[in-house]
């Protein structure tokens, strides 16, 4: 066994370094990162003597007496009570006060108000900030001096680092403070104060003021780490201007700024990833990250910039909405300051259903999440906490919070605190035993996350118990499966979209994509030419087998002579060549960060074949100019709003291919009423029917027809058009439309 006599010496000379340098060098973060890893108290102890009898010997110097201070805050640290800070505030605040350009006692009284803030809780707080300022305030004011006096980024570099690490609101009203003072008093090379004070906005939650910093910084250099914190800064406010300057960060990020990108994408990358990421030179590198984040996007509309705004946005939530409880050490455990449910968003994003027991008896704090999944097994994920004030941690089902609560510890058939392991035996969730009435109780608390919850009290006792298996397996495969992501607009855009096969030309068949964009949903910039809309289209259509034939991807800039009326449209349209045969075409429409998706099957006919084709059919209006050109050389109106007024007459246009010159055929129309079902399967009647015969004109022939409906009344109709070619067969297509007065 070592005595701890034997040992002090070694230690303190690691800690103070040789006697005669104490006398005169001021102690930094090495003494105080020494400092850190010592929580003994003999150990301690004995360090504040060798420090004080040093600083008794040197009493004009700044150094010793700083060196008793930042002893007396780790002991305050290990010793956690409220008159050791202050003792070490007091120590802090003398050296200041004697030595005003030393930084570092500025710096340590910041620190050691925060601890002494920490110990002030309750009524004891209130009335204390009432009275006088907050521990964290005057930490602030302390730290604003720190930088002043340091005159270089580094100490505001840790504070900084400090804050975003803890999250607690004192250290980030002290950081704060402190950022704000460097930046204003910096007159030359600001940009390493500016991208601070963007870091400590950002974790502060002020998006806003962090952007006004890192702009400022990235007019002043194109250093890697301002690409990397412009791109992190913008992208996190859903911004997809910083898309460029994080792929140009990449390509010339090293050490600290590489760094900085892996630890933004290590609950991501898989680790084959994140080795190559360094690896594999840069430019290889920007390719592989732009291969990851396409590769990402299964909705085939380009999205990889999307995906990476996303994932920015989901880790900044993450960051503010789970960050660690004040006083969880960070570690191997917690690396990234969150719990598991930050790490589950980051991944995942915001889950469908969620559902939790807080400060219920006996029982620890607890969380259920849901992602909803349209071809997939659904994701359930399920969160507990030690204790009050303990971080969530990720367990495999809902009965591990059972597991947890003192109820199954206690009275599950095992008096001990091992409780019961729900992952090897059924847990009894029906009768009047008090574990089965907690099992019931957290059951119902998720019944409307899940129907297997309702399953798993609904059932008898063999059906509950293969439910029980199958819901604990459903949350292992939910902790193994990879990050998703679905592309999504925040914000809705009020318009309508039509999806026509129609309009085909001599490069074969087209989609013609037409559109309707609400004037109130519009935001226009206004140029010398007017006033000026932009609007992005994107497109993917597949055939039956799931192969993509033709994506599109394009911006087109509306400008007007005066702005659209709220009530008024904007109106749009595209053709899409896309070949003969069954097609699913899904649409995205964006106008200034609002969105819509839409998607539909159409069977697009071939336009030049001996066999018989009908196209989609058009219904427009004369009211709404918006046209698409035919083969033939006329157009066919389109209204992509579908809504027209009672009395204006419906103009009707199809296409109609693979028959002779001169061979007759039949056209029937009805107009049916949508009456939303109805009894005995009357929900649908035919409210007027026309019919008449027609010759082809061959090739592909447009028909046109005015169809007058000033004798309907208002409501949502369709209109069913079936046409008998002259070998007797018939082809039938609908539209539905909807009447106003």
């Amino acid at each position: 066994m070592i005595s701890v006599r034997r040992v002090l010496p070694a230690i303190i000379v690691v800690a103070f370094g040789a006697a005669g340098a104490s006398a005169q060098e001021l102690p930094g973060s090495a003494l105080r990162d020494s400092l850190r890893g010592i929580s003994a108290m003999p150990v301690l102890l004995a360090l504040e003597k060798s420090a004080i009898d040093t600083a008794r010997a040197a009493r004009d110097r700044a150094g010793p007496a700083l060196r008793v201070a930042f002893v007396r805050l780790r002991l305050a640290e290990v010793r956690g009570t409220g008159m050791d800070y202050d003792r070490a505030v007091g120590d802090f605040a003398q050296v200041a006060a004697t030595h005003p350009d030393v930084a570092e006692a500025w710096f340590g009284n910041g620190l050691a108000l925060l601890g002494y803030g920490s110990t002030v809780t309750g009524v004891s707080a209130v009335v204390s900030d009432i009275l006088v300022r907050s521990p964290a305030e005057r930490a602030g004011d302390a730290f604003a001096r720190a930088v002043i006096a340091d005159r270089t980024p580094n100490l505001l570099r840790e504070i900084v680092a400090l804050a975003v690490r803890n999250r607690s609101r004192g250290t980030l009203v002290a950081a704060l403070a402190a950022a704000r003072a460097g930046v204003v008093l910096q007159t030359e090379r600001r940009w390493p104060w500016l991208i601070e004070r963007a870091r400590i906005e950002r974790a502060a939650g002020s998006l806003d003021s962090a952007i006004i910093a890192i702009d400022q910084a990235r007019r002043l250099s194109d250093d890697p780490m301002i690409q990397l914190e412009y791109a992190t800064t913008h992208l996190m406010a859903g911004h997809l201007s910083g898309v460029a300057p994080w792929y140009g960060g990449l390509g010339q990020a090293e050490g600290q700024v590489l760094a900085q990108y892996r630890r933004d994408l290590v609950l991501l990358l898989p680790t084959e990833i994140m080795r190559r990421l360094d690896t594999v030179p840069a430019a290889e590198r920007v390719a592989m990250m732009r291969d990851f984040w396409a590769a990402q996007d299964l909705s085939g509309f380009s999205a990889g910039g999307e995906r990476l705004r996303d994932h920015y946005r989901r880790l900044h939530e993450a960051r503010q909405d789970f960050a660690l409880p004040e006083g969880t050490a960070v570690g191997d455990r917690f690396p990234d300051a969150m719990d598991d449910r930050g790490r589950t968003y980051v991944k995942h994003g915001r889950p469908d259903q969620r559902a939790g027991l807080d400060e219920v008896i006996g029982l620890p704090p607890s969380e259920s999440w849901l992602y909803a999944r349209d071809n997939e097994p659904d994701l359930l994920f399920h969160f507990l906490a030690a204790g009050q004030g303990a971080p969530l941690m990720e367990v495999e089902s809902v009965l591990d919070i059972l597991a947890a609560s003192n109820q199954a510890r206690w009275f599950g058939g095992r008096q001990d605190a091992a409780g019961i392991d729900t992952a090897r035996t059924p847990v009894n969730t029906y009768g009047g035993e008090l574990t089965a009435i907690v099992a019931q109780h957290v059951l119902l608390s998720r019944w409307n996350v899940s129907d297997i919850y309702r399953q798993m009290l609904a059932r008898g006792k063999g059906g509950a118990e293969a439910m029980q298996a199958t819901e604990r397996d459903v949350g292992r495969a939910s902790l193994a499966a990879p990050p998703t992501w679905t592309f999504r607009y925040e914000l809705p855009l009020d318009a309508r979209i039509s999806i026509l096969a129609l309009g085909p030309d001599n490069r074969g068949p087209n989609v013609q994509l037409a559109y309707a964009i609400a004037g109130r949903s519009l935001s226009p910039v206004i140029t010398s030419r007017g006033f000026a809309y932009e609007v992005r289209l994107r497109a993917t259509v597949r055939d039956g087998s799931g192969t993509e034939v033709a994506r599109v991807d394009t911006v087109r800039v509306f400008v007007t002579s005066s702005a659209i009326a709220p009530a008024a449209h904007l109106l749009g349209r595209i053709s899409i060549p896309v070949g003969a045969g069954e097609r699913m075409v899904r649409v995205a429409l964006e106008h200034d960060g609002r969105g819509t998706i839409i998607a539909r099957d159409v069977e697009v006919p071939a336009a030049f074949m001996s066999a018989p084709g009908m196209s989609d059919i058009a219904l427009g209006a004369r009211g709404v100019r918006l046209a698409v050109p035919t083969i033939g050389g006329d157009s066919a109106w389109i209204n992509p709003l579908r809504r027209f007024r009672i009395g204006e007459p419906l103009l009707l246009a199809f296409e109609l291919s693979g028959a002779p010159p001169g061979a007759a055929f039949r056209i029937d129309l009805r107009v049916v009423r949508q009456a939303g079902g109805g009894t005995l399967g009357l929900g649908s009647r035919a409210m007027l029917t026309l019919g008449f015969d027609q010759v082809h004109r061959g090739g592909v022939d447009l028909i046109q027809r005015e169809i007058d409906l000033s004798r309907l009344r208002p409501g949502d109709y369709a209109l069913e058009v079936t046409t008998t070619m002259p070998s007797g067969q018939r082809l039938s297509r609908r539209q539905e439309f909807t009447l106003v007065k």
